[in-house]
This record gives C-alpha cells, structure tokens and sequence, in this order.
C-alpha cells in the first residue's frame, strides 16, 4: 500500500508503514477509572515518509475546511493538531526520534477492524502478535472538535490497522510478548 487520502472521503488516510505505541486495539482501555474506555494507539511515522506526512497533512487541512461549520465558518487560531515532533520526547522516550506521532482514539461502540498482513482477523485469542514496537499500515480518520467552545482542534479516529511485521518491543507498555516467541514454536 502506499499512503494516500482516500477519495471517498478526503478526510481520511491509508499510511504507509508505520511503528505502533501504546497499543490498545482490542479491547478499550482507560489510564484512569473516571476515564471512557477507548481503543488506541500512538503511530510513529519516519520523518523520512514524507509520502505518508503530505497524505496527513491534506486530510487535516480537508478536516480544517470541513470543520469551520462547527467553528463559527472559520478556522480557529488555537486550533489544535494532532501531529506532533517526536524529537521534543526522545529525551525520554529514544523510539520518537526522527519521528511524528499520532495518538489515534476510536470509542468502545466502534472497534477498529484489525488484522495481519494475510487479511485474516486479529482478536484476543491472538492479541501477543500485537504489541508495543510492531509494524502495521493503518486507516485513520480525521474529524473537527470543539469542547465548551475553549478547545478547538482536529483529532483521529483508528478505523483499521494491518500488522505488516514484528519489531523490537518498545517498554513499558503493550504484552510481554516478544518476536523470538513466535520462531519458538
């Protein structure tokens, strides 16, 4: 797959491939009890995909223009953006240098479709293959907000992620599960 906006509705993306954080896409997780659960996860995209970058950057300029009905017929100039420079993290986190990320929500009611490079299904049974550090192509979708007319801003939704390949788990989050468990059996 390569990136691109996809034309039946421009304010959606197909990535190209890209290194999954925080993984939460089979069952709805919360940090916190107050908290909805929700599915998600945190995409680091090489800066180097500059394919995948100008495929994010037209879907949030298309959701811009899309969203000035709920702005008022206008763009907001706090308005804020979902892609953010993974260098201002590496300090703490290594695995967000050279990269942007992404943290991608999508509620308990719609459950992003998920599977592997085969096009066959990944659900709990087989939730060790999706981790903290693999690889996967995904679909997002972008949409406006406005929270108590204060906060304005753009976010996205996961609506499907294929797993393309294994990679280092990154830690503290995510399974136990590493990719020498699968060469093991």
């Amino acid at each position: 797959m390569s990136a691109h906006v996809i034309t039946r509705n421009p304010r959606s993306v197909a990535t190209n491939e890209v290194r999954l954080s925080y993984v939460h896409l089979l069952e709805p997780f919360a940090f916190e009890e107050t908290q909805e659960k929700k599915y998600s996860v945190t995409l680091l995209i090489d800066k180097n995909d500059t394919e995948t970058l100008n495929a994010i950057k037209t879907a949030i300029a298309n959701t811009e223009e899309y969203g000035k009905t709920k702005w008022h017929n206008r763009v907001p100039n706090d308005l804020r953006l979902p892609l953010y420079d993974g260098d201002d993290k590496a300090d703490r986190h290594a695995e967000y240098k050279n990269c942007y990320y992404i943290n991608a929500k999508s509620d308990a009611a719609h459950p992003p479709i998920v599977m592997d490079k085969d096009k066959s299904i990944i659900n709990m049974a087989r939730s060790a293959e999706l981790y903290s550090g693999c690889y996967a192509e995904v679909i997002l979708e972008f949409y406006p907000y406005s929270y108590q007319g204060m906060s304005n801003g753009i976010s996205c939704s996961i609506r499907a992620v294929v797993k393309t390949k294994d990679g280092d788990p990154l830690g503290g989050s995510g399974s136990s599960f590493t990719p020498t468990d699968v060469s093991a059996e």
